[in-house]
């Protein structure tokens, strides 16, 4: 049995334990930490300081704001700033993080929409590209033909102002294709089941299409030797404007 001496010393050691382990845990080495930055729950990179990381994402804005001269640009997903452990986690570079934020973010910005019978099929920054498409496209209807003074759609046609992602603002490469399209419209892909005594020539004027757009169309049948209910693929174009 422990005297009460005994006890007392090792009362007094646990207790010193204790307070050197707390002592240490104060003002002992801690483990290394890098701040983790994800943008809608993807990392996009790493960094020494939650103010350094906040910054390069500045820049990254700044800049792009810059590169479509626009003054307003809002960030679309929220970005997470994390504390963690580092780890064997290195910093990352600001022109991986760049590359890293324009692919997870979607930046918003002030702009224009065209519609065409209430459905969006263009935005844009300034409202002249898109006043300048529709200028494209009467003046191709004008030049085919050549008696019409001006142009006028059938179609209800509305430019109208709303916030729109920075990549969606149509490029110029891209408005001379939507000018095609607006005037002939994508291939619409319909089937016909041959009906006895149908013939090629009559499928296709009925549908307002040639002997050679059918073919087209259904590359793998002989269309010379067509027979009833066999099905055919007819492919016509369906044009989004019409002048009146």
């Amino acid at each position: 049995m422990l005297t009460k001496k005994a006890n007392s010393r090792i009362r007094i050691a646990v207790f010193a334990l204790f307070i050197f382990g707390l002592a240490f845990s104060l003002i002992g080495p801690k483990e290394e930490t890098i701040f983790e930055t994800r943008i809608n729950k993807q990392v996009v990179g790493y960094g020494d300081s939650r103010s350094g990381m906040m910054a390069m994402m500045d820049d990254v804005k700044d800049g792009l704001a810059a590169e479509y001269y626009v003054e307003e640009l809002a960030p679309y997903y929220e970005t997470a700033f994390t504390e963690i452990e580092k780890k064997g986690l290195s910093v990352t570079s600001y022109e991986d993080f760049r590359k890293n934020v324009l692919a997870s973010q979607k930046f918003v910005t002030p702009g224009y929409k065209l519609s065409i019978d209430g459905k969006v099929y263009a935005k844009a920054i300034n409202r002249s590209d898109l006043e300048f498409l529709l200028s494209n496209v009467k003046s191709r209807i004008k030049n085919d033909h050549e008696s019409i003074d001006a142009v006028v759609f059938r179609e209800s046609v509305e430019i109208t102002e709303g916030n729109i992602f920075l990549r969606e603002s149509i490029l110029q490469s891209e408005s001379d294709m939507l000018v095609e399209h607006l005037l002939t419209g994508r291939e619409q892909i319909e089937t016909y089941t041959v009906k006895p005594g149908d013939t090629l020539t009559e499928i296709a004027s009925s549908h307002g299409l040639s002997l050679d757009e059918i073919a087209d169309a259904n590359p793998e049948t002989d269309v010379d030797r067509i027979f009833a209910g066999q099905r055919l693929f007819l492919s016509k174009p369906a044009p989004v404007l019409h002048r009146k």
